[in-house]
């Protein structure tokens, strides 16, 4: 092969989790790993870092944008999302975490972040629909 690389299993592993399986956000991790290794390298869980950087690079424009749109509440709860999950965001620990006080403002956050198709429900726990803006959401002091 012209532009051989190699990965070790505990980064394919990685690349699989940060995308959670998603076909297309493997693709698109996969080609930032790519960009930002070298011919005949070996690809590890550092390069991961890179490769995120790159991504977020090629799409900060697009996620400040988006939570330029919040209110305070909805931002506050879509990075306790990104952070703790969404397994049970009207939790007394996750309205702590996310320094909000009612369950309620909780619920009208989550129902605008699901009209703006930001989140989504599945099997009763809310996920962002980009895992590259989660893990963005992840790395910034808000």
């Amino acid at each position: 092969m012209l532009h051989k690389r190699s990965i070790d299993s505990t980064a394919f592993e990685k690349v699989f989790e940060i995308a959670e399986d998603v076909p297309g956000d493997v693709q698109q991790l996969c080609e930032a790993l790519w960009e930002t290794t070298s011919y005949k390298g070996q690809i590890s869980e550092q390069n991961i870092t890179n490769a995120l950087k790159l991504i977020f690079a090629r799409e900060s424009k697009g996620y400040e944008a988006t939570t330029v749109q919040l209110t305070g509440q909805q931002l506050k709860c879509l990075v306790g999302l990104a952070k703790t999950g969404g397994r049970a965001p009207q939790s007394a620990a996750f309205l702590q975490a996310v320094g909000i006080r009612l369950p309620a403002s909780v619920k009208k956050a989550l129902n605008r972040l699901e009209q703006l198709k930001i989140v989504y429900q599945y099997q009763g726990e809310y996920r962002l629909v980009n895992p590259f803006f989660k893990a963005w959401l992840r790395n910034k002091d808000f």
